[in-house]
């Protein structure tokens, strides 16, 4: 069956969290109106928590699961297995612990690329932080977008023709995304942008780029700038030296 929009979900336990964000992500998605889509799920869980999460939500929408238990640990390699399973024009990130926001999130992301000029897009986002909703992010590119200096933010903020999808680089773990978002400029051109806050960025404790060490995220931006050539770059390793090394954030 042919669809528009693939929501392409990478999931695991999380820490005992994993079920419950899913849960929290499908009703997101159950709520969408306006848009045929369907609900790609890239199982990498240890246990089986997500599977009746799954099945639970599978007769409110088109759900499929794969289990990618035998696929290299790590949200890219998860995350290619969703996308290489979708079926529709255009692929929708949405990671299990964010969700979408509006009931017609997905109709506005798919009306983007009735512009044959779109191939991938970026829309506006809210971080969601326990009690609720806080601030409100439009996503903007900046020359230090490989380094990490992350001003697009989280991937559940892309969409993209799946025809045009390059694979997520599984050599990162925290710079997964703004590897990606570089590479699709290179090779795209600039992404539209949609400002109004479609999805809602979830932060917790559990999340796995809060548990990676200074020296991991070290060699994260050195790989990077080997990869897109930048260890020449004065500017590049000013911003290594300050923001990463002596900072030890983006």
């Amino acid at each position: 069956m042919s669809v528009q929009i693939s929501l392409c979900i990478p999931a695991y336990e999380m820490h005992g969290a994993g079920a419950a964000m899913l849960d929290a992500a499908l009703a997101s998605a159950a709520r969408q109106r306006g848009c045929d889509f369907e609900v790609v799920i890239a199982d990498q869980a240890r246990d089986d928590s997500l599977i009746p999460v799954c099945a639970r939500w599978a007769g409110q929408m088109q759900l499929r699961r794969i289990d990618t238990t035998d696929t290299t640990r790590g949200s890219a390699a998860n995350l290619n297995r969703a996308i290489a399973a979708a079926r529709g024009r255009i692929v929708k990130v949405l990671f299990q612990d964010d969700f979408l926001g509006p009931d017609d999130a997905l109709q506005r992301i798919g009306s983007a690329f009735d512009d044959p000029a779109v191939d991938w897009m970026l829309c506006g986002w809210t971080d969601w932080r326990g009690a609720g909703p806080s601030r409100h992010v439009v996503p903007r590119l900046n020359p230090m977008l490989p380094m990490g200096r992350n001003s697009v933010g989280h991937p559940s903020a892309l969409a993209i023709r799946r025809d045009r999808a390059p694979d997520f680089d599984p050599a990162f773990d925290w710079l997964m995304d703004v590897d990606y978002y570089h590479r699709c400029l290179q090779r795209l051109g600039p992404p539209a942008i949609l400002p109004e806050p479609l999805v809602l960025i979830r932060r917790h404790g559990a999340q796995h780029s809060l548990r990676l060490d200074a020296a991991r995220r070290r060699a994260e931006v050195r790989r990077a700038m080997r990869k897109h050539g930048l260890g020449r770059s004065p500017r590049a390793w000013i911003y290594y030296l300050t923001r990463v090394v002596l900072l030890g954030h983006r």
